[in-house]
């Protein structure tokens, strides 16, 4: 959750010359996203406690750990398809701030604008009980290691940046 945070803000602090509104949802849509995690995380530990509980109760009948152990499971799974909301809906909108600025590939940002929206669909399907294919969140671990791997390796486009506008009233409204 740390790590989003983190990635958010210096994502904010480069597109921000793009859109600083866009930008800034997106940012907030992240940090949204990371408190969805943390949360989430509390059904894990508690099934952890639950199970120590039920091996030390050392009762015959395990309906009772049953329906709790499923309760925390579908909270996991609801929180991940909430978690999952915001990460779409910002990377949308950050990966529509690199298609604007160039500063990466544009089949790269195209890239990660499909596979946020196809992800994004896939989880409002999951909403509503539908069986969502993997494949429909598939293309989304790739992009993700692909750009990472790009601005680790060649950052953003020197050509791009020089030929920014400087920040004017009307970047920053927009």
């Amino acid at each position: 959750a740390i790590a989003i945070v983190l990635l958010a803000a210096l994502l904010w602090t480069a597109l921000k010359k793009q859109s600083r509104r866009i930008a800034l949802w997106a940012l907030g849509l992240w940090i949204i996203q990371a408190a969805m995690l943390a949360a989430r995380e509390i059904s894990l530990f508690s099934l952890l406690n639950l199970s120590r509980e039920f091996v030390d109760a050392g009762t015959l009948d395990p309906s009772y750990y049953l329906a709790l152990g499923g309760l925390f499971y579908r909270t996991f799974q609801f929180g991940y398809n909430v978690q999952m909301v915001f990460y779409c809906m910002g990377g949308i909108l950050f990966y529509y701030l690199f298609f604007r600025s160039r500063y990466i590939p544009r089949v790269l940002s195209l890239w990660g604008l499909a596979a946020a929206s196809l992800a994004f669909i896939g989880t409002l399907l999951a909403f509503f009980d539908y069986n969502v294919p993997l494949y429909l969140f598939l293309p989304v671990l790739p992009f993700e290691l692909a750009i990472g791997g790009w601005l680790i390796v060649k950052g953003f486009d020197e050509s791009a940046l020089a030929s920014e506008p400087p920040e004017t009233a009307m970047n920053e409204a927009g």
